[in-house]
């Protein structure tokens, strides 16, 4: 002990002990007890909670107005009216710099044959827009999405597609192989953490001609597409989207069912008369321990019998607070689903242009993700595979070998119309005159091709070219006599269009 540290000792002096660095997060006292914490792997949380977590996302998407709203939404904004469109656009083997017509035209048609004939569907109930519609859903109300591809002869086309549900793929299916494969989750995983198979129940655990015996099947994970955002590495199953505004939505509904019948129980509330002979009070029903029950209704009164009275109850619902409660609960609820809170409950009473305008880009460019995410795990894959089998059945008069050149699809997701049409129109052109920008870039964003709109000009300017009307409005003769002869046996006495 040095001289200094005696002489504090000796006269009382107490050196303060060093503290611990941290963060404040990370502390354990009375103000986090109820902070439970732990490093479980993002599989073990799944497992433990999937189940319960689907079941409550189909729950509130049947009977929650707001979650039937927020799958409105995903499935409006990131598949759109006409699906995800595919453009291809494979070039000349001599000139890869232009595009091959006639091998684009062959694909694009065969494409929309088996999109639009209810081909593409195992079941031959759904078309390939009605699949998009279904692989959004399903991946926001259970956070993964299954699809088998059925190579087989079902078609022209040599491939259809079966959506399974996650429930066929039992979370409570774990065990090592004797090969050295693990199965977690149902999914069988190699050495690397490589899907290698998917084993999935032979009937729904769900349905009620379900055998209490469970058998599973292997299926190798070539022909399955498994598709879920990955929050964590290593994780091998999707969670449900809502997962986070779940509780709150529950609550939410809770508490507005009590308003609504606290509010129909004061709007009910007449009165009672009070007699000297009155009988033994009866009232509406006995619960279970044999309490009288009284229902409430509008413009009923009720005899009283004698030593009984009654105490009058003044419930006033909704109370002052329902309105600025439920608006800032459903906030959270917004925020948790990742929408604006104007377009999850139509809300506009407290929004401006320029709020409006912030929220709504913000949230196209999340749609944007999604569209994006939808096209890689979806789209694209199901394109390629569709090609090939196409190749090889005969459906598309081309070789196997060709398949890099043939298979490059332009994926045309839906735009939006202008917030500002007038300014946002008058930066884009600028934005393309001063090279920032390309057209082709431009109406992307609305959702159109730009090799599609310049045929779509030609083919104006020829109908108005054949017609004689400019593009300005003003009506000019017609290019030859055989035009107004054809004009005047259709009735058309003007000569214009």
């Amino acid at each position: 002990m040095g001289i200094v540290d005696w002489l504090a000792k000796r006269n009382g002096y107490v050196k303060p002990r060093p503290r611990r660095r941290g963060y404040a997060a990370a502390k354990q006292d009375r103000l986090l007890h109820g902070w439970l914490t732990g490093n479980t792997s993002a599989n073990e949380e799944a497992r433990q909670s999937n189940k319960i977590l689907r079941a409550r996302s189909r729950q509130l998407e049947r009977d929650d107005d707001y979650a039937k709203r927020y799958m409105h939404l995903m499935h409006v904004n990131v598949v759109g009216a006409e699906g995800i469109l595919m453009q291809n656009k494979a070039t000349l083997r001599t000139d890869p710099r232009r595009f091959d017509n006639r091998v684009n035209d062959i694909i694009e048609q065969a494409w929309q044959r088996w999109g639009t004939n209810r081909t593409a569907s195992l079941e031959g109930d759904a078309m390939w827009a009605d699949m998009q519609g279904m692989f959004v859903r399903t991946l926001a109300r259970d956070g993964e999405v299954f699809v088998r591809y059925i190579d087989a002869p079902v078609n022209d086309y040599g491939l259809a597609l079966q959506f399974l549900e996650a429930d066929h793929f039992d979370e409570d299916r774990n065990e090592t192989l004797r090969g050295g494969n693990v199965i977690v989750m149902s999914v069988e995983l190699d050495a690397t953490g490589k899907p290698v198979a998917y084993w999935l129940t032979q009937s729904h655990p769900g349905d009620t001609r379900a055998t209490a015996r469970t058998r599973f099947r292997r299926l190798p994970a070539e022909i399955i597409l498994h598709a879920y955002i990955k929050d964590r590495p290593g994780q091998v199953r999707g969670v449900p989207w809502m997962h986070a505004a779940m509780v709150r939505m529950h609550h939410l509904a809770r508490y507005e069912r009590a308003e609504l019948v606290a509010a129909n129980v004061a709007a009910s509330k007449m009165g009672f008369f009070k007699t000297p002979t009155g009988e033994e009070y009866v009232g509406d029903d006995k619960d279970a321990d044999g309490n009288t029950i009284t229902e409430a209704e509008p413009g009923t009164f009720e005899e009283l019998p004698i030593g009984q009275d009654f105490v009058p109850w003044d419930p006033t619902h909704p109370a002052g607070n329902y309105e600025p409660f439920t608006k800032q609960q459903l906030r959270g609820v917004a925020s948790g689903l990742g929408v604006s809170y104007s377009s999850l409950t139509g809300d506009l009473t407290d929004v401006n242009y320029s709020s409006i305008r912030a929220g709504t880009l913000e949230q196209r460019d999340m749609y944007k993700v999604f569209q994006q995410f939808t096209i890689r795990h979806f789209c694209q894959p199901v394109f390629r595979r569709w090609v090939r089998n196409s190749i090889m059945t005969g459906a598309l008069p081309f070789n196997l070998t060709d398949m890099e050149r043939l298979a490059r699809p332009d994926w045309m997701v839906r735009g939006w119309e202008w917030v500002d049409p007038l300014k946002d129109t008058t930066a884009s052109i600028q934005a393309v005159q001063q090279g920032l920008s390309t057209r082709t870039r431009e109406l992307a964003k609305q959702g159109r091709d730009y090799e599609e709109t310049l045929k779509e000009l030609q083919r104006e300017q020829a109908l108005a070219s054949e017609y004689g009307v400019t593009f300005g409005g003003t009506a000019t003769k017609p290019a030859s006599d055989s035009q107004n002869e054809k004009d005047e046996d259709d009735g058309d006495t003007d000569g214009n269009t």
